[in-house]
């Protein structure tokens, strides 16, 4: 078999995709034509299955699952607990083992995660890319990290999540919505967005790029504004994000104030908190964003919801009875001109930060929660001192 070909399968087999789904990312990926059965002898011979797994040492998940439950992940339910422990150290365990273990070592947190219920609102999108939610998220930032994110309205794929200085600031929040248009080459039907002026550029762009379209939702009725409850979609899933990360570095964040090492209200405290933290935070969002868009949406009673991976719901809509509105960008070619003239590129730490950097030895970037904390008051006494 083509090396391409296999690296393709593997892939989306990793990343949970269904087997017609393989088969649809080789057609439009490749133009490759290959029937369920090769696809299953394929994987068969690279011993790529998801049933009747070997799993590893159990000492070796137990090891994995008390790391996860100290650290940003604590929160996490016993599905996205399974998948951290697949990807990230590379185990075979089964999501039955990981639940028992869970159980066990966090008795709490599993009836907490339980008992917690959220209702939504009806809420109906014809197809991929017909609506794309946008919005800032600032529970951290008050510790120097606002958030923002972008979800696909059908699939609830996360298209941007991302970290910076600031989540407020138009240029950089039409920064990531060009730097998304342009690697994705298309851009939605609708953009809703809550009222303010932090999406003025990036309206401005999107009824730009919509502005001589003959449908009934061009130009500047392609982008919308309102309360934040008619922005349900990236509204909802900001509860995820807490959830699998966010809460760690809040409590923890607070409990560093509490004990008198960071004055929120001192901004050297929050660059030097950005400089340590800043790149772990950044990892910690990525790899939730990559996490939640290869998760399984269940159905959910008495609602209209389709369920399935928002991965596989937004790159292959026809499985789930929809199709892609994506609207082909014409001027690609002109968006690094557009990026440079009226965005700004996201910073983790200010301008200011730069220089001071310069008058200290050499840093190594901290690779874990702890050696951040860590550096963070090593750094604190030398620029008080």
């Amino acid at each position: 078999m083509n090396l391409q070909v296999f690296k393709l399968v593997k892939k989306y087999f990793e990343k949970d995709y269904s087997y017609e789904a393989i088969r649809h990312k080789l057609k439009v990926k490749l133009n490759v034509e290959m029937s369920c059965r090769t696809l299953e002898r394929v994987l068969a011979e690279n011993d790529l299955k998801r049933k009747n797994i070997d799993e590893s040492d159990l000492r070796l998940i137990i090891i994995a699952i008390l790391l996860e439950l100290h650290g940003p992940s604590f929160n996490l339910g016993y599905k996205a607990m399974w998948k951290r422990i697949r990807k990230v150290y590379n185990l075979n365990v089964k999501q039955n083992t990981v639940m028992i273990v869970l159980q066990e070592l966090d008795p709490v947190g599993v009836e907490r995660r339980r008992r917690y219920q959220m209702k939504n609102r009806e809420y109906e999108v014809p197809g991929p890319n017909f609506i794309w939610h946008s919005d800032g998220h600032d529970k951290l930032k008050q510790f120097g990290f606002p958030i923002y994110g972008i979800i696909d309205g059908y699939s609830r794929k996360l298209l941007v999540l991302e970290v910076a200085t600031t989540n407020n600031n138009p240029r950089v929040i039409g920064h990531y919505y060009l730097r998304k248009v342009q690697k994705l080459g298309y851009i939605p039907v609708l953009m809703r967005v809550d009222n303010g002026t932090e999406c003025g550029i990036m309206e401005d762009l999107h009824v730009t790029f919509r502005l001589f379209d003959q449908d009934n939702n061009a130009g500047v009725r392609s982008f919308l504004k309102g309360k934040s409850t008619a922005n349900q979609r990236i509204e909802c899933w900001w509860r995820q994000l807490r959830q699998k990360m966010g809460d760690f570095y809040i409590h923890l964040f607070k409990q560093m104030e509490r004990e008198r090492i960071l004055d929120s209200n001192n901004p050297l405290h929050i660059d030097l908190l950005r400089f340590c933290f800043g790149s772990l935070v950044r990892k910690d969002l990525e790899l939730t964003r990559k996490e939640w868009n290869e998760h399984t949406i269940r159905k959910q009673n008495n609602r209209n919801v389709t369920s399935g991976k928002p991965n596989e719901m937004y790159d292959y809509p026809q499985k789930f009875g929809a199709r892609d509105y994506k609207i082909p960008l014409l001027i690609s070619d002109k968006i690094p001109v557009l990026l440079d003239k009226y965005t700004d590129e996201p910073r983790l730490w200010s301008e200011n930060f730069d220089r001071l950097l310069e008058e200290m030895p050499n840093i190594q970037i901290p690779t874990d929660p702890e050696s951040a904390f860590v550096l963070f008051v090593e750094l604190v006494d030398l620029s008080s001192g």
